[in-house]
């Protein structure tokens, strides 16, 4: 992630139901937190 100076990065479980996500300094995000923000992003359309 700072190598690259992105935001955000995603990685994929082997069969991909599962998406794990860091922030810029490559530490997790908690999956509650991008739950939130993807449902008030969706309720706000």
């Amino acid at each position: 992630m700072r190598a690259e100076g992105a935001d955000l990065g995603f990685a994929f479980d082997g069969d991909a139901d599962r998406c794990f996500v860091v922030d810029e300094n490559g530490a997790p995000v908690s999956p509650s937190a991008v739950t939130a923000l993807g449902a008030s992003r969706e309720l706000a359309r």
